[in-house]
């Protein structure tokens, strides 16, 4: 007799025992689940079932792929001089080359090659964030199987120079740049929906008494007169808001974590909400690329087996105060520390600050010195520059006075 499955107990007619049996061949497949980077993923090798690619050598006229990111907040950061600098955190995301195109196959030709150039760009096929095949279609779990990959989530694609192609499988991580790159940013901004437009163009508004009526947050006149009556397009009216895509160029990269592959970069205005997707990639900005032959980026990509000892913390050219909420004490380039039992962010700002302007007024470097007459004031007077286990102070010269 055929065992009939009750479509209420088993909604997609599929029993324990057969459920288990698919996630047995997934996990033989693909590897077993694992949390890598803090990440939610699957311990695949990625066996590179094609012929590999030739390494090419990088020039100024190079371009690089790109990496598909979690936009998963803002983080402030001071240097040593006390000046505050706002990242975004970009956290990339179990990144791996699906598919390379070379350039003559990218984009057929739509029209008679005498009018068509010769395209210089091949392309490269990037996904994030592996997922259960069973989530998705046949058709689409095959567009993995040729790189040995399991679905992912989020694809990208990135237009690369023919010397800069990557072999499909291969994993891309926060050190595919290095701190000090200036790169580029593809992401969507926030829905808004529809908005007036008070809040769409930040119009004024009229009157909120003294003869309006109805009118408080309306736009006022849209045309004009004489010659150019009626209404020209383009003119800023009530509408949908937000969900665009936008780009944002030229933005340092001032820390990279490896531990958990996170890009921190300049700047508040990366589109996009919090774990919203953005794209990132090398800056086509003229003059803010890369064009020190002596000093390279990996190319084409990051090499895992070259990895040495490295930090859990990149910078570029000096130290940062790190994490200054989360410790009593810390030091910042070796010369001097703060301790505070009740500090906020911003009180360290106005200590770097005090401390590096009294400095250069004096010309004098900074030292150490015991407490005393000698302390360096600082707002609010709960905090002071020093040590907590040898309660010792930084101090320059005499006017330092204590408060």
């Amino acid at each position: 007799a055929v065992r009939s499955l009750d479509p209420h107990e088993y909604p997609e007619k599929i029993t324990p025992e057969n459920r288990e049996f698919i996630k047995e061949v997934t996990y033989e497949k693909f590897g077993p689940p694992a949390v890598l980077s803090g990440i939610s993923t699957y311990q695949t090798s990625s066996p590179l079932r094609e012929k590999p690619l030739e390494k090419g050598e990088w020039t100024p006229k190079s371009r690089r792929c790109g990496l598909i990111t979690r936009k998963i907040g803002q983080y402030p950061m001071w240097s040593n001089t006390g000046k505050i600098i706002w990242t975004t955190l970009l956290q990339v995301v179990d990144n791996h080359v699906v598919k390379y195109t070379p350039p003559e196959l990218v984009d057929s030709p739509r029209k008679p090659s005498r009018f068509l150039r010769p395209n210089k760009f091949g392309c490269i096929l990037v996904g994030a964030e592996s997922c259960d095949p069973q989530k998705f279609t046949r058709e689409y779990c095959g567009l993995f199987a040729p790189a040995g990959l399991p679905p992912k989530r989020v694809l990208g694609r990135f237009f690369v120079t023919p010397e800069a192609a990557i072999q499909p499988g291969t994993p891309l991580s926060a050190l595919h740049f290095q701190p000090g790159d200036t790169v580029d940013v593809i992401g969507k901004t926030i829905d808004r929906g529809f908005q007036g437009v008070m809040k769409r163009w930040g119009f004024k508004g009229q009157r909120g008494s003294h003869g309006s009526t109805k009118t408080h947050r309306r736009p006022g006149n849209v045309g004009g007169g004489g010659k150019r009556a009626g209404i020209w397009p383009g003119t800023k009216m009530p509408g949908h808001m937000g969900n665009r895509t936008r780009f944002l160029r030229g933005l340092k990269i001032w820390r990279i974590n490896t531990k958990y592959n996170i890009l921190y970069v300049q700047g508040l205005g990366v589109p996009g909400a919090t774990n919203s997707v953005v794209y990132v990639h090398d800056t086509i900005l003229p003059l803010r690329k890369r064009k020190d032959v002596s000093k390279p980026p990996p190319f084409p990509t990051h090499d895992p087996s070259s990895e040495e000892d490295l930090q859990d913390d990149l910078f570029d050219s000096f130290n940062f105060l790190v994490n200054p909420a989360s410790a009593n004490s810390f030091v910042v380039d070796g010369r001097h520390c703060i301790w505070s039992s009740n500090l906020r962010m911003k009180d360290i700002g106005w200590a770097l600050n005090d401390l590096s302007s009294q400095c250069r007024k004096s010309n004098q470097p900074i030292r150490h010195g015991p407490l005393g007459s000698e302390t360096t004031p600082i707002r609010p007077a709960k905090s002071f520059i020093g040590d907590a286990s040898s309660r010792e102070c930084c101090s320059a010269t005499g006017k330092y006075n204590a408060t």
